[in-house]
């Protein structure tokens, strides 16, 4: 890990999922569908987003919670008062 670099093997946690889905595709012989590519599509992104929340660090994570929390208060407060 020294020798690659903490940053460069973020990247490579972030693509991995990607290009195994594009080897797997070519090899396996994998015709695409409408539902198949959607499936595929939500699975990426679900996966991609997960690596992603487990790159950041804590402190980021409170903070981007707590400001979602207000956001959403503030919508909820909105409401009620209609």
């Amino acid at each position: 890990m020294k020798k690659i670099g903490q940053a460069h093997l973020y990247y490579l946690m972030l693509i991995t999922p990607i290009v195994a889905l594009a080897v797997s595709s070519l090899f396996e012989d994998d015709h695409w569908s409408v539902y198949s590519s959607l499936g595929s599509s939500l699975g990426l992104s679900l996966v991609i987003t997960g690596n992603l929340l487990a790159q950041m660090k804590p402190e980021t994570l409170v903070l981007a919670y707590n400001q979602l929390k207000t956001v959403i208060n503030k919508q909820e407060s909105g409401l009620k008062l209609r």
